[in-house]
């Protein structure tokens, strides 16, 4: 184990399913999202020296719920279609989407106010191949990535939870070339995948992550309606598109982090940065640099690079001058950025290798895959992984 600029405090090997892919938090407890159990984990903080499982509940049939989101009494979880239902080797692709029947696609909500008791209490049903990810901070208004009919890829959708009962779509948006009959229209080559990640809004504006087709920023009302969208596009590694995961604005900083998302080319690992975006200007986002990679090397079998980064939110950890990245192959690294989007690594935590491995995917190998991490408002953080369980640490930058 290694810790520097932390403090280890407990772990979890969350019942026997020890994969996490998301992790929120909302008072003392936070909420995992699983990536292949089929469900979400919802956990006790009260003592973080030892996490104290509440409950578990399952994704409907054929369907996953690998992402979510919790504020206040609140919790939004993603259902799509089940993709880990059978050993699908490195790259999926959509074959298996459409191998999979009587899924649920949407949003399903809950009020969580009863520690334990997670009760469902609505559902968006957004139709075609489901929801991906979420957005929420407690508002009227939830952003996703969604796949609805017509729509081969994910785009954003708006929708209203002002009653959550009855949660309806405000707007909807998508890259120019995404939609219907628009072939015509798209300006990437066949091989890039053009598809909203997840988007994160900020003081009235949306940022868009859409992998091969980097990031967007439009701004947004508060009845949701979305305004023009502003569009920012690299190139990655070797001809690679940028395979923007998250577009994460850092509070008072004008600047946006962007992890580019380590997946596999040819089974092999793909070496990525988290890019530092300036938007000073909403309106001229621009490319300025990238964070310190880490002097680790890939393992075949095993991804690599940035997966998620820590995202702020009210009640929860709002400094943005430390941005938090989960990596495939590091663990956590914390770094401390400057105005100019200059950074330094103040902290790391690289957990022991697991005694696990529920990837059902041929080939892969029982190594660390840091997925994300929650910080808490006094450095306590929570941190998941595809194979390690739940780590909880405290922040320590004396």
């Amino acid at each position: 184990m290694r810790l520097e600029g932390v403090q280890f405090v407990g772990h979890s090997d969350l019942d026997g399913r020890p994969e996490g892919l998301q992790v929120v938090g909302t008072g003392d407890r936070v909420f995992i999202a699983h990536l292949f159990s089929g469900g979400f984990t919802e956990v006790s903080l009260t003592d973080p020296r030892r996490p104290r499982v509440l409950s578990f509940t399952a994704a409907p049939p054929n369907s996953w719920s690998v992402h979510l989101q919790v504020q206040g009494d609140l919790l939004l979880v993603s259902n799509g279609p089940d993709m880990w239902a059978a050993p699908i080797g490195f790259d999926p692709g959509r074959s298996l989407f459409e191998s999979v029947s009587g899924y649920a696609a949407g949003v399903r909500i809950y009020d969580v106010s009863k520690p334990g008791h997670p009760r469902e209490i609505g559902f968006a049903d957004v139709g075609g191949q489901g929801v991906h990810r979420i957005w929420f901070e407690g508002s009227d208004l939830a952003f996703v990535s969604a796949f609805p009919d017509g729509f081969d890829e994910g785009i954003l959708l708006v929708l209203d939870l002002s009653d959550p009962t009855e949660p309806f779509e405000v707007d909807r948006y998508w890259i120019p070339g995404m939609g219907p009959n628009e072939e015509a229209l798209r300006t990437w080559p066949d091989e890039f995948k053009v598809s909203l990640h997840h988007p994160i809004v900020r003081d009235g504006f949306v940022y868009g992550a859409w992998r091969d087709g980097g990031i967007t920023v439009q701004p947004v009302a508060t009845s949701g309606a979305l305004g023009s969208a502003t569009r920012l596009v690299w190139p990655g590694p070797d001809g690679l598109g940028s395979a923007a995961h998250t577009s994460l604005p850092l509070p008072e900083m004008g600047l946006v982090a962007v992890a580019e998302e380590g997946i596999e080319s040819a089974g092999e690992p793909q070496r990525r940065s988290v890019s530092m975006i300036d938007v000073h200007d909403p309106s001229d986002p621009r490319r300025i640099g990238t964070l310190p990679s880490p002097e680790v090397s890939p393992v075949a079998g095993a991804r690599f690079g940035p997966h998620n980064l820590y995202e702020y939110r009210a009640g929860a950890w709002m400094d943005g001058s430390i941005v938090f990245s989960a990596h495939q192959g590091a663990g956590l690294l914390i770094y401390r950025v400057a105005a100019d989007g200059e950074a330094t690594e103040v902290g790391r935590f690289e957990a022991d290798p697991p005694s696990t491995l529920l990837d059902p995917r041929p080939g892969r190998v029982a190594v660390r895959q840091t997925n994300d991490v929650f910080v808490t408002a006094d450095g306590l953080m929570a941190v998941v992984d595809a194979n390690g369980g739940l780590d909880i640490l405290q922040l320590d930058l004396r």
